[in-house]
This record gives structure tokens, sequence and C-alpha cells, in this order.
């Protein structure tokens, strides 16, 4: 009797074993890869798209293209920001040189363009039914009717409904 209940028992756990070595081994090759380095681009790559963004950035300037011109400045922000944090011994005068003038650009023509996206956002707002603006409520002096008529000025239906109604 002893052999028929072990028998079984040896099955279920060596199918149970079975499960968790299979189960480990899964989990072991279902883990991440070791992180690829940061900084596989070359640099002067890099330098030469910023420098890119930078001129195109400067012709939309110029034709009053203010916020297309911010967000060319911002990619050549990135750009020149990259270089200096991942590699920064690459020509680091000429890159924080180029940075600084960036920086600069940006200070000048961001409250421009900011001012301009405000202006845009103002006339989509109108086309959509007007721009929202808050406002404050007040309590009417006693004995001030509201300007708008109520419910039961306009339905003479749930007027007399409500009388009846009053009456039972």
């Amino acid at each position: 009797m002893l052999v028929r209940i072990a028998k079984p028992l040896r099955v279920a756990t060596a199918r149970l074993a079975a499960l968790a070595l299979l189960w480990c081994q899964t989990s072991a090759s279902a883990q991440a890869p070791s992180p690829v380095q940061p900084a596989q681009f070359d640099p002067s790559d890099v330098y030469f798209q910023g420098y890119l963004s930078v001129r195109a950035a400067e012709k939309l300037e110029a034709n009053n293209e203010l916020i297309e011109a911010d967000n060319k400045f911002e990619s050549a922000r990135k750009a020149f920001d990259a270089i200096l944090r991942y590699y920064p011994d690459w020509k680091p005068e000429m890159v924080r040189g180029r940075s600084a003038q960036n920086a600069q650009a940006i200070a000048k023509i961001r409250p421009k363009a900011d001012a301009q996206r405000l202006k845009d956002r103002n006339v989509v707002a109108e086309l959509e039914g007007g721009a929202k603006k808050s406002g404050t409520l007040i309590d009417p002096a006693k004995g001030v009717m509201p300007l708008t008529p109520g419910i039961l000025e306009v339905d003479p239906l749930a007027t007399r409904r409500l009388s009846d109604a009053e009456a039972e």
C-alpha cells in the first residue's frame, strides 16, 4: 500500500522539480540585456546637426516665424548639451561657445515666441467658441430678480404641473 502512495508522489515531485527548473531558465534568459553605452554617436555629426538647426532657426526668425525658430533653437540646445554631457573632451571651447550663443538666441526669442503662442491659442479658442475667461459670481441684492428667467417662467407646462402637485 505504501508503494502505491509513494510512486505517484515521486512522479508529482519530479514534475514539480522540472517545472521549477524550466521556470528558472526562462526567467534567467528573459532578463534585460546589459544597457548599451548612451554615448554611441559621433560628436562631430551631432554638432553639425545642432549648427544646421541654429542656421534654420535664424532664417525662421528673419521670416518672423518665431515659434518654429524657438523649436529649432531648442533642438540645437539639446544637441550641444548631449555633446557636453557625453563627450566633454571633444572641442570643449567650440561647443561651449556655440552653446552660449544658442542660449543667448533662445533668451532673445523665447518671450516673443511665447507671446505668439498665446496669440495663436486665443485665435483657436475664438474659432472654437470663444476664449475661456474666468469670472466671479456675485450675489444679487435682495429684491432684485435675476436677469435670466427660470424654468417656471419659460415652460408653462412645468408651472402647471408644479401648481397641481402643490394642490394635492
